[in-house]
């Protein structure tokens, strides 16, 4: 009776009188059995109204229970209009899921004046799911690198979601398993890709980095509401929802240890490698020298610091800038982190001093200090003169009169540097440009232009000259190959789908025979052949659909 109610509601909400302002109905799809627990009933709530501006709908549970209702979006709508009035008409489209019992659900809306509009309550049932589908639910694992790791190690975490080879998963854009973590880091490591099978069981994995600085147990959990694609009752292919939850996975995180730490550790936890590169080699006293210290390797890279010289006397260092990580592209390649820094000399010198970057390495469970080589280069000219405090303005004299200022003959000092607008930009050595037709470059390029011009003039010519396509087989013709077509259920239908997707348009009834054709087909493409053995098809199956056809053609 609950089916028959829900659709006379749905009749008496087309049929509303347009003198009634607000009408409001729910339907649930599939009306006719309950849905398997886990999985999703479809609730559309249709809006009529002689008004022009609604509320949104709401979907609210009002028996006891617990229901995951979700709003999927807006569907179809409509209006008419009769003599001066407006009647419009809007469905909303709800996901609900719920564990197995029966549930009543009530949908409202409030118009423009604040009254509060309902529907008629309607009931949703949930049934425990069979042992078919049981298996046809897909499990989700996490998988660490290893089972512990150091505080302020990075951990790489992969997540399976295994399903069974006779389903498929649909990607979707935005829809990733979520991890809970209590304290920590946990980044996606790129896309999700098809992973080992397990015990004939198809996976795909989802990598992650983690990153805590939390000693002691760190329990994961994970979530996930995947899009499979599976075979219904019918045989026919849709897609179905679940919502599953991994089992609860521990890693112990270690803490540092403290004797042999070296002075200025700031957390640098991995496995890596320190590079300097400078520029210019040759320059004067006064000068600002661009550095860049490049950090390569595995670790955690959000936590590093700038290393620091291991000689400052001589030198005036300033900030140093960290760039974006460069992650490695491929499995296990390693990732890149660079600071750039200026330093200006202020005596001649003959090296770059070394740079110092203090680590713990988690896999050899030490602490190290990784030193840059000493890069020769050449600073000339006179050591500039320290200057405690900046010279103190002197006052004009208004009794005597201007006078243009004298030029400097003392060296330039750091204030100085300071001012100047591009004393501190990093300079790379890049030569004067010359004219663009006194380069090669500029003739390669034109050159190429010009032949790729004629090249596409070319090929245009030679597609023009091609002969037309051949036209696709006319319906007599696919009427033949249909009759002529084997007596087994994949390549018979095959050859009556063809037939039925070349009839003429506007030919095609909504008979049994031709729905029969498609669902068919496309049934026979996802579970194969049954027939392949050898068994013939049933004749008047055979006979009564070649006879569908044939009336097509008039």
């Amino acid at each position: 009776m609950a089916p028959l109610r829900t659709t006379l509601a749905a009749i008496g909400l087309l049929t509303t009188p347009l003198s009634a302002e607000v009408g409001i109905g729910v339907r649930v799809r599939p009306d006719d059995r309950a849905v398997a627990e886990g999985d999703t009933a479809s609730v559309e709530v249709r809006v009529a109204s002689n008004t022009e501006r609604l509320g949104t709908p709401e979907l609210k549970l009002e028996s006891d229970g617990e229901l995951d209702i979700q709003r999927v979006g807006s569907g179809s709508s409509f209006s008419f209009q009769i003599g001066r009035t407006t009647r419009s008409d809007v469905t909303h489209e709800f996901a609900v899921r719920g564990k197995a019992g029966t549930y009543t659900l009530r949908a409202t809306v409030r118009d423009q004046a604040g009254k509060l509009h309902q529907s008629e309550p309607v009931v949703v049932r949930f049934r425990p799911p069979t042992a078919a589908e049981r298996a046809m639910v897909p499990e989700l694992r996490i998988v660490a690198e290893k089972p512990s790791c150091y505080a302020g190690e990075e951990l790489a975490v992969d997540l399976l979601l295994v399903v069974r080879p006779e389903t498929g998963f649909r990607l979707e854009r935005g829809n990733t398993p979520e991890i809970a973590i209590d304290a920590g880091t946990l980044i996606a490591d790129g896309p999700a890709v098809l992973g080992s099978p397990i015990d004939g069981m198809e996976t795909i994995r989802f990598p992650y980095r983690l990153t805590t600085l939390k000693p002691g147990p760190l329990p994961l959990e994970a979530k996930f509401t995947p899009l499979m694609s599976v075979r219904g009752r019918t045989g026919r292919v849709e897609g179905r929802r679940y919502a599953i939850t991994s089992s609860p996975a521990t890693i112990e995180v270690k803490p540092l240890p403290t004797s042999g730490r070296p002075e200025g550790f700031n957390g640098a936890v991995g496995q890596f490698e320190l590079t300097v590169a400078a520029d210019p080699l040759k320059l004067k006293v006064g000068e600002p020298l661009a550095l860049r210290l490049a950090v390569t390797g595995k670790g955690n890279f959000d936590s590093l610091t700038a290393p620091l010289p291991t000689l400052t006397e001589g030198w005036r260092f300033y900030k140093a800038d960290a760039m974006d990580i460069q992650r490695g592209e491929d499995a296990g390649a390693p990732d890149r982190l660079v600071f750039a820094q200026n330093a200006v000399p202020q005596r001649p010198i003959s090296e770059l001093p070394p740079f110092r970057l203090p680590v713990f390495d988690p896999v050899e469970e030490r602490y190290e200090v990784l030193l840059t080589a000493p890069v020769p280069i050449s600073v000339e000219g006179t050591a500039l003169a320290e200057s405690p405090s900046p010279p103190k303005p002197v006052a004009p004299e208004t009794s005597a009169p201007s006078q243009a200022p004298s030029a400097r003959t003392e060296p330039q000092e750091m204030e100085d540097i300071l001012l100047a607008p591009d004393a501190l930009k990093p300079r790379w050595g890049t030569p004067a440009m010359a004219a663009p037709w006194r380069q090669h470059r500029f003739w390669w390029l034109t050159g190429g232009g010009v032949a790729g011009v004629l090249a596409l003039a070319a090929a245009l010519r030679i597609a023009s000259a091609r002969p037309a396509p051949p036209k696709a087989p006319d319906f007599a013709t696919l009427l033949r190959a249909a009759e002529a077509a084997p007596a087994r259920a994949a390549p018979f239908y095959a050859a009556a789908h063809a037939c039925l997707r070349g009839a003429p348009a506007g030919s095609v009834p909504d008979a049994e025979p031709l729905r029969q054709i498609a669902e068919r087909h496309e049934f026979l493409q996802f579970a194969g052949d049954p027939d392949a053995g050898g068994t013939p098809l049933p004749a008047d199956e055979r006979a009564r659909v070649l006879a569908a056809l044939r009336a097509l053609a008039g």
